[in-house]
């Protein structure tokens, strides 16, 4: 590459960038970064860092740094751009800016979505649940009253469901941070197991856990874990017949540990294991579509799973039964 060459790239990068000289003079200014500081360029080019940089004391303290180093800088016209600070073999020193305030509009909308959810579609399906219960003691109802009653409660039950996983889900899209807690699987297992314990008693599933050996911790969070678990757990109840079993088995291996939830329910085909993951997927088989449900329990789970550093797959035989493997990073591992 020609000098010509290199300086067209420089130039013409949709990146800001300067070169400061090992003197602290800028040597090298392209037209992006006099842009995002909003400094004509012949204000910046051939001037001292100290005075050129005199607004923007983070980019000296990073300019000043021993070693490579990285900060975040509130530029003009409410802008943000992350600033990379790399030392070159010459002893000059380079700036990288790189605007990130579209990406910080988009966690804005998000962040407005997350409360959309949370508050004005969750609310008012309490208050329809709340309100259906109050007309249950308000008198006697008939039969026929009854029974549209209890599709209300249904209803309404499933809905602030359906939206509670949505919100989940904007929240993971919006990248927002989980805790990062040492924790044992194990643990997190036999809680999702207690809370559904009820629903599995109650369409008379046995849930059997077992434990290969003694697990190492992972690092998590355990609300949202366990939420994933409590997906799992939900869907292999939820299509399996009465009277049969879901199996929990935990092992660790090759610096990770592992649990499947094995079921002996409906099963999958081949082309609808190839989308179980895909948000509101949920199959054509007619006993599935029987059946409430809003295709996000597989999604979400599958999210917080890759969160963690870990993922979720699944394996399935129509008419035979499913098994949906989580795996997570050891501690340490």
């Amino acid at each position: 590459m020609t000098a010509e060459d290199f300086a067209v790239l420089f130039e013409h990068s949709a990146d800001g960038l300067m070169i400061a000289a090992p003197d602290g003079r800028l040597t090298h200014v392209n037209s992006a970064a006099a842009e995002m500081l909003a400094l004509p360029t012949d204000a910046l080019r051939g001037q001292l860092a100290d005075a050129a940089f005199a607004a923007h004391p983070a980019l000296l303290t990073l300019l000043a740094a021993a070693d490579e180093d990285s900060a975040q800088l509130d530029l003009p016209a409410e802008r943000t751009a992350d600033a990379r600070l790399v030392h070159l073999p010459s002893g000059s020193r380079a700036l990288v800016l790189h605007d990130i305030s579209a990406a910080r509009q988009l966690d804005s909308r998000r962040e407005a979505l997350i409360h959309t959810l949370a508050h004005d579609l969750r609310n008012p399906v309490a208050a329809i649940a709340g309100y259906a219960g109050l007309i249950s003691v308000a008198g006697e109802l008939n039969e026929e009253q009854s029974h549209y009653l209890s599709r209300i409660n249904d209803t309404a039950l499933k809905l602030h469901e359906v939206a509670a996983a949505l919100a989940d889900l904007a929240w993971i899209g919006a990248n927002m941070p989980i805790k990062r807690l040492p924790l044992q699987l194990d643990a997190i297992v036999a809680q999702a197991v207690a809370d559904i314990a009820n629903t599995a008693d109650v369409k008379q599933i046995a849930l059997h856990t077992r434990q290969d050996s003694p697990l190492p911790p992972v690092i998590g969070d355990p609300d949202r874990l366990r939420t994933a678990l409590q997906h799992l757990l939900s869907n292999a109840i939820h299509y399996s017949a009465p009277g049969s079993a879901v199996n929990i088995r935990l092992w660790s291996q090759d610096g990770s540990v592992w649990c499947a939830v094995s079921d002996h329910g409906f099963g999958l085909t081949p082309e609808d294991l190839e989308r179980a993951f895909d948000r509101f997927f949920r199959s054509e088989d007619p006993r599935v579509r029987a059946l409430p449900g809003g295709g996000l329990g597989l999604t979400l789970a599958r999210r917080i799973l890759m969160q963690h550093g870990g993922d979720l797959t699944a394996v399935s035989a129509l008419n035979q039964g499913s098994t949906f493997t989580m795996r997570l990073p050891a501690a340490g591992g």
